[in-house]
């Protein structure tokens, strides 16, 4: 008797640009991946967005995301992509303990995802860029989600609404074993690689 073949009647996101809602920031923590052999220790952020032009069968909106490594060096990708997507570099006075800008504030901003499908057929984000000005653009559908693993702004209940598998990662963190803690002075992690208003939107 032979095996079926693998199937899923699971449809993704179609490849190509789309329209999007930022709704959810969540802090990973620090995170060890092992990649052809190599471990890699790296503070983890993920951000998602929806997509209201494309719907699932019950309804709701397509919902998308991107692990980044939170590394604000000129060439990480979480970089590229927020300027992309706020039309303007960031300066010395954006970034750092006492910087300006805070990554809280993208959740509800809307942008224009690149979408391709990788080599299983999953989709995945390829690039964010800037919505053109008079782009009319939906409300959006899911509820906030916003969690930081620094002690001062932990919320617990926020790490509760989260799934299974971003809970599981979140809770292996050094990060989240001291969030849990009072707040009695800076947070020792693992050394950080970090080589890897106007008319703007945040």
């Amino acid at each position: 008797m032979k095996l079926p073949a693998a199937t899923s009647d699971f449809k993704p996101l179609d490849p190509g640009t789309h329209l999007a809602i930022c709704y959810e920031v969540i802090d990973f923590g620090t995170q060890r991946d092992v990649y052809e052999g190599e471990e890699n220790i790296r503070r983890k952020l993920w951000i998602g967005w929806e997509i209201p032009d494309q719907t699932m069968d019950d309804g709701r909106p397509f919902v998308i995301g991107i692990e980044y490594t939170l590394s604000m060096h000129e060439k990480s990708a979480l970089r590229k992509h927020l300027e992309a997507w706020r039309g303007i570099p960031f300066t010395d006075e954006d970034l750092g303990e006492n910087g300006k800008f805070d990554v809280k504030n993208i959740i509800g901003k809307p942008c224009a995802l690149s979408v391709t499908h990788n080599d299983k057929g999953r989709a995945k984000v390829a690039s964010v860029i800037a919505l053109m000005k008079g782009t009319e653009v939906p409300a959006k559908t899911n509820d906030d989600r916003f969690l930081s693993l620094a002690p001062d702004e932990f919320d617990v209940e926020a790490y509760h609404s989260l799934n299974e598998w971003m809970k599981e990662k979140i809770a292996l963190s050094p990060e989240f074993s001291q969030a849990q803690k009072p707040v009695a002075g800076p947070v020792t992690v693992p050394e950080i690689d970090e080589t890897d208003e106007n008319d703007l939107p945040f």
